[in-house]
């Protein structure tokens, strides 16, 4: 999955989290505790940590 379909399925991940689109790492909420760290590779999802 590409970045512009993340953006598409998920939203824009928070801007106190995520300073730049360009970033290898987009940081969302999940609740209000609790986060997950989408990782780019190749523009491309490589990895989702909970």
């Amino acid at each position: 999955m590409r970045k512009k379909a993340v953006l598409v399925a998920i939203g824009y991940p928070p801007a106190i989290e995520t300073m730049s689109l360009d970033s290898d790492q987009w940081t969302y909420w999940s609740s209000r505790f609790n986060k997950f760290i989408v990782y780019f590779r190749n523009g491309k999802v490589y990895k989702i940590v909970d």
